[in-house]
């Protein structure tokens, strides 16, 4: 992972990922079948500065790169 790269847990079965330098890839590793699942892109390329964090079954994100982007995904990314 590079600059602005977050990670951010569930609590319970799944770790979140954004990927930075200025990429917008994200996705989802599920502990128990130790397994990556490529989610759909982020909103907007993140850099240096980027998060994620998880609370009450949404995530939030900050792009990072001096940028004041953030961003509400809910619900959780890759849920039926």
């Amino acid at each position: 992972m590079e600059e602005g790269s977050a990670l951010a847990w569930d609590g319970d079965d799944y770790i979140y990922a954004l990927r930075g330098d200025k990429k917008k890839d994200f996705w989802r590793f599920r502990i128990s079948t130790s397994a990556w699942e490529e989610l759909d892109d982020a909103p907007e390329k993140v850099d240096d500065g980027g998060a994620l964090v998880l609370l009450d079954d949404a995530i939030y994100a900050l792009r990072g790169d001096n940028n004041d982007a953030f961003w509400k995904l809910s619900p959780l990314p890759g849920t039926p």
